[in-house]
């Protein structure tokens, strides 16, 4: 069974809203158990095509913190919300800049596990009498 640490990780919502007005988004966040760090300007923004019959949209965004447990019923309840046109809720970098997630670390390739680079074949030069010569042998 995996354990889940009880604490709060760092999250950033973007989203699409139809109106400037991001006050529902920050109350769902807060419902939930989060709690918000900085809140982004809104920018109005052309959609490059429409959706949900909207061309322009204001997009906004949060950094909160929340427990991993709780980001599921977060977004279940964002998806509800119908002021949202999208969203997007990724992990976000800490204050000192350290990735919050765990990133892999990079290990060389040692010489056997290379890959091996083909040669080109040497290319045999024919002359055209020598291909006529095969040609003739293969119809035979």
């Amino acid at each position: 069974m995996i354990e889940e640490k009880s604490e709060n990780n760092l999250y950033e919502l973007t989203f699409l809203l139809a109106q400037e007005n991001s006050a529902k988004a920050r109350e769902i966040i807060e419902k939930n158990g989060g709690k918000v760090n900085q809140e982004k300007t809104f920018a109005k923004i052309h959609l490059t095509y429409p959706i949900l019959k909207q061309s322009y949209a204001f997009m906004g965004g949060f950094q909160f913190e929340i427990l991993p447990s709780a980001v599921d019923k977060l977004t279940k309840n964002l998806h509800l919300d119908g002021g949202l046109i999208r969203f997007m809720i990724s992990r976000a970098k800490s204050s000192n800049g350290v990735s919050a997630r765990p990133t892999r670390s990079f290990v060389p390739r040692s010489a056997s596990t290379q890959r091996l680079v083909r040669k080109p074949a040497p290319e045999s030069s024919l002359t055209n009498e020598a291909i006529e010569k095969k040609i003739e042998e293969i119809l035979k």
